[in-house]
């Protein structure tokens, strides 16, 4: 049932949103919590917009022809808010404090509350959807009757490619064929050029590179110092990542843990879309990565493979068949688990 009521709710704010707001404009009030002087910026696109933050608020005014995923940072180094923009009234709560990285102090400005943005709360209403049913077994039935419904009822709205373009964009827990269906169905017209060239350049990647599919030639890439491959392994996991991608490195002391335990079946290639060869290297000799890495610093096999997102991983065979993608670590060694005879 809360399935079902969650369903209709998401479509209900699509029904009860108005065509044409009577306002053609956006009014952001925002508040910054934290002992933060300084401008915050607003950006979608080519698109930048510059408030100043007195005694912890900001506003911005301005027109949009359509939602569009825009973004809040503070002076820089900064992270990135994201936040869905539309014409109207919408209200912005965030903290802040700042973070030492790479020896440098970064601003944070992590988003509370993001009310009176319909396409926001409808991304919300998702986010909350994918994180109570995701580890359920009916979870990829589920997704796809729920982008179903969405792309069914509002192929024209920007919010649902936006949708569409996440799930092509990395690896979905939905078919090829399911996907390629949903993106039929979308109004192009009325998408997010961003969003439409994700899921363009995803589902050609997955149809060409999916499951049962032989991965690309790779061995033209320069290597930081090559490793003789291992012989006895019969499954190469190959990971995309790059020394500025914090989740890539923020695994890494798993996978050299995984590399040495299952070093009898499974060896590991890097392939780093780095493009400074110094701080690729440096990144390896930091994180003790013991087994061969690439730098694709021309991004040649990342274009070709519709690489979008990173870390991305593909997990090929002795032919080099590719037999799973983008799974976790855990999910690699449930892999192994089931290929040891038992």
């Amino acid at each position: 049932m809360r399935i079902l009521l969650s369903a209709v709710f998401c479509l209900a704010i699509f029904a009860c949103a108005p065509e044409d707001p009577v306002d053609p404009t956006y009014h952001i009030s925002g508040a910054v919590n934290g002992d933060y002087s300084g401008n915050i910026y607003l950006s979608y696109g080519d698109f930048r917009d510059t408030a100043e933050v007195v005694d912890g608020a900001y506003t911005f005014t301005g027109s949009v022809d359509k939602p569009v995923q825009a973004w809040l940072t503070l002076e820089p180094p900064a992270n990135v808010a994201w936040i869905y923009l539309e014409n109207g009234e919408i209200s912005v709560v965030g903290d802040f404090w700042t973070s030492e990285q790479n020896n440098e102090t970064y601003n944070i400005y992590n988003l509370k509350s993001i009310e009176g943005s319909v396409a926001q709360r409808v991304l919300d209403e998702f986010s909350d959807f994918v994180k109570e049913h995701r580890d359920s077994s009916l979870y990829p039935d589920l997704l796809y009757e729920r982008l179903n419904t969405l792309v069914d009822a509002h192929p024209e709205n920007s919010v649902v490619g936006k949708l569409l373009a996440d799930q092509c964009a990395g690896s979905s827990v939905l078919s090829f064929p399911q996907l390629e269906q949903l993106a039929a169905k979308l109004d192009t017209a009325h998408q997010q050029a961003g969003d439409l060239k994700m899921i363009r350049t995803g589902l050609t990647a997955m149809g060409k590179y999916q499951v049962g599919k032989p991965f690309p030639a790779y061995a033209d890439l320069p290597a930081h110092h090559p490793v003789t491959p291992n012989p006895s392994a019969s499954l190469t996991l190959v990971d995309f990542w790059a020394s500025w991608c914090g989740p890539c490195r923020k695994k890494h002391p798993e996978m050299v843990a995984l590399a040495t335990e299952a070093a009898n079946q499974l060896q590991i290639i890097g392939i780093s879309i780095d493009e400074d060869r110094e701080a690729w290297e440096k990144a390896i000799r930091e994180d003790g990565l013991p087994w061969l890495n690439l730098l694709d610093d021309e991004q040649i096999l990342q274009e070709e493979m519709g690489i979008q997102v990173i870390p991305f991983n593909y997990l090929l065979d002795r032919e080099g068949i590719i037999q799973a993608v983008n799974l976790s670590l855990e999910e690699v060694t449930l892999f192994l688990d089931d290929q040891t005879p038992s």
